[in-house]
């Protein structure tokens, strides 16, 4: 059975915070997509100042469409937990509400930097695919992440459309790496949702089916009625 994750994409903290409340009650994870309008032509949200500046108790999982995540990981070391323990210096200090960061693989000079700097800090890694990279360049890495996702469609907005093409790389992978968690990001509905768990998906990131319907908890209700 496939995990859902609802994927927040706000351009405005209050859009962010409206949407964190909405699907606060169904989750206990959350997927915040951060565009820096260069990566990908959208733009949201910074993403560090408004996680510091929400109550909620709520998990994050942070996915960086962003150019040279090198230069931004260290915003991320400004965050506190907001949950009452104390601050120290340095990423280590950011909020435990983050457990993961999404890093895309085509936007990394180093990656091998950023798995460090990550890890070191307690969090996991993923590696993110865009529908048209071949996913071998992570080979010598494959062993330092938690897990790697595909995007299904081409990033950078809600409601894009999904690419089948995508899920022969995702059988491969599978096939190559059996013990190594996938997640997707894009296009996601119910009819898409069984053709990924079919290449051997274990979760999926999920916006504009959740956000852009007219009753969250039906949207919700209808992933999981489609996913057993």
């Amino acid at each position: 059975m496939i995990k859902i994750i609802p994927a927040i994409l706000a351009k405005t903290y209050e859009e962010f915070e409206s949407m964190v409340k909405k699907v606060e009650p169904y989750t206990d994870l959350v997927h915040l997509d951060i565009a820096d309008g260069g990566f990908v032509s959208n733009k949201t949200i910074d993403g560090y100042e408004e996680l510091e500046k929400i109550d909620t108790k709520l998990n994050f999982e942070v996915h960086l469409m962003v150019n040279s995540p090198e230069t931004v990981i260290s915003n991320w070391s400004r965050l506190s937990d907001n949950r009452g323990s104390s601050t120290k210096s340095g990423l280590e200090s950011g909020s435990q509400k983050i457990i993961r960061f999404l890093i895309h693989w085509e936007a990394a000079s180093d990656f091998d930097f950023l798995i460090n700097e990550i890890n070191i800090a307690g969090r996991e890694v993923g590696c993110v695919f865009n529908p048209k990279t071949d996913y071998s360049v992570i080979e010598p890495y494959i062993n330092r992440i938690s897990l790697v996702q595909f995007m299904t469609v081409d990033p950078g907005f809600y409601g894009s459309l999904f690419l089948p093409e995508v899920l022969d790389k995702i059988r491969d992978f599978h096939i190559r790496y059996p013990g190594k968690q996938i997640q997707v990001d894009g296009g996601i509905k119910p009819e898409t949702l069984k053709l990924v768990e079919s290449a051997g998906v274990d979760r999926a990131a999920v916006g504009s089916y959740i956000f852009q319907s007219d009753n969250l908890e039906k949207a919700l209700k209808e992933l999981e009625a489609s996913n057993v």
